[in-house]
């Protein structure tokens, strides 16, 4: 098993899309959480998009701990 895989939090597929709703959940945060990380610049969603979604691999980042 890939060493990698096992720190990441689970349930987070890097390369997979997520709606504002499943990214706080995944993340344990409020919704208005990531709007305020998204709106402070911590956090960025996916661009060409009216909806929040956000790209797994910016999760992991958030998740780690890792500024942006």
């Amino acid at each position: 098993m890939d060493t990698a895989q096992n720190s990441t939090p689970t349930g987070i597929d890097p390369l997979a899309v997520y709606t504002i709703r499943e990214s706080a959940q995944l993340l344990r945060v409020s919704v208005r959480k990531l709007r305020d990380l998204e709106a402070d610049g911590a956090m960025r969603r996916c661009p060409h998009t009216r909806n929040m979604l956000f790209l797994g691999e910016e999760l992991l980042r958030v998740a780690r701990g890792e500024a942006r």
